[in-house]
């Protein structure tokens, strides 16, 4: 009985803490299987069952951030109960190495070649995104930018733009109606301009 005895705790023990890879991954509702390599015997292949993953979810924050297929990972069993344990992220592997190697560079890099770099001796962001790329920023408040802003490309907005001086709408609205006292003998004023600025989307 005690052989018994020990012999589970020190299963139990042993799987306390497991290294392992990702085998499966499920968004709804978010679960992985993770395997733990082929047993030598057998030959079948050890794999969890369907397991939570480690992330922030609370009141403040709220990740989401699905494992990848494949990734190495740790798996943490209270109890030595592997269906009950909890999947962490286990650092990088020759497979997967890091995306930076410079002290200072905070980098997250994405599957599909994106990535968002910090760099804090440079005091410089940097987001790069593959061709075709877009950001999105939805602020009904406003967004505010301060210091010198460069744009390499046009520029649309389906609003008017201002500067310290007043509109371009204002300025369309002024070109459009102005006039001119004529010059010689005739005193008089002369017509608004022929060729206006386009004040709104001409028709189709």
């Amino acid at each position: 009985m005690a052989d018994f005895t020990l012999a589970n705790v020190y299963q139990r023990l042993m799987k306390i803490l497991r290294y392992g890879n990702i085998h499966s991954v499920q968004a709804d509702p978010p679960r992985c299987r993770v395997t733990f390599g082929t047993d030598p015997v057998s030959g079948s292949e050890h794999v969890s069952d369907w397991l939570n993953w480690s992330a922030r979810s609370d009141s403040e924050v709220n990740d989401w951030s699905m494992p990848a297929v494949g990734a190495a990972v740790m798996v943490l069993s209270p109890g030595g109960e592997t269906d009950g344990g909890l999947v962490f992220p286990a650092g990088y592997s020759n497979d997967r190495p890091p995306p930076a190697t410079v002290p200072g560079q905070h980098v997250t890099q994405y599957s599909d070649g994106a990535t968002v770099m910090y760099d804090t001796q440079a005091h410089a962001m940097t987001v790069t995104l593959p061709d075709g790329g877009k950001v999105t920023v939805t602020a009904t408040g406003g967004l505010r930018l301060v210091g010198d802003t460069e744009i390499d490309g046009n520029l649309d907005v389906t609003g008017d733009v201002k500067d310290k001086t007043g509109s371009m709408q204002a300025i369309r609205d002024t070109h459009n109606l102005h006039d001119h006292h004529e010059n010689g003998d005739g005193g008089g004023t002369t017509s608004p301009p022929n060729q206006k600025m386009q004040s709104e989307e001409p028709d189709q």
